[in-house]
């Protein structure tokens, strides 16, 4: 795992950065779900976004003491581990019953709302605090800064989500 800055690539001279562009296939057979996220539901994902572990690089550089430092590939693993008991999670007393793609689509939504509820309602408690008519603008700055450091404390990352999901079916037929 490399860390893109938040992008696949801005650009290089007049060129598009592709250094973090990969081109994958895999074979599919009836029932496979198919799923794929922007960063915004992936990050949440990460070990280093749920402040499970951090990294000496990037934009979560300095990591806190009690962290234990990932390298890419531990990060990776991380990811898929959380991926893994959010999709286990979805029937876990059903072991056999096979998964859909909407209830793979509500447990992922779930777990993104669920890891960034905290920054969601310290950003609106902010936003009503700022917005106090009767602050001074080096009260309403301190504030504005008290809250970004606040945040920073909190696992998950508020983002755009966009999540497709797709039940794999034999042509003509209808995917339940």
């Amino acid at each position: 795992m490399r860390d893109s800055g938040g992008c696949l690539g801005t650009s290089v001279g007049d060129e598009p950065d592709l250094g973090n562009l990969i081109c994958s296939f895999t074979l599919l057979a009836e029932g496979d779900i198919v799923f794929v996220t922007s960063d915004g539901v992936s990050d949440n994902f990460d070990p280093v976004t749920l402040h499970e572990g951090a990294t000496t690089h990037g934009p979560s550089a300095s990591p806190p003491v009690s962290l234990p430092v990932l390298t890419p590939d531990q990060r990776q693993a991380g990811l898929i581990a959380n991926l893994t008991q959010v999709i286990r999670g979805i029937k876990p007393q059903l072991k056999n019953e096979p998964i859909h793609a909407w209830e793979l689509k509500e447990a992922i939504v779930k777990h993104v709302i669920d890891v960034t509820d905290n920054q969601r309602a310290c950003m609106e408690s902010s936003l009503k605090s700022v917005d106090d008519p009767e602050l001074s603008t080096v009260e309403r700055r301190a504030r504005e800064l008290e809250f970004k450091e606040k945040l920073k404390t909190m696992g998950g990352k508020l983002d755009h989500a966009t999540l497709a999901v797709y039940e794999v079916c034999r042509y003509h037929d209808s995917c339940a």
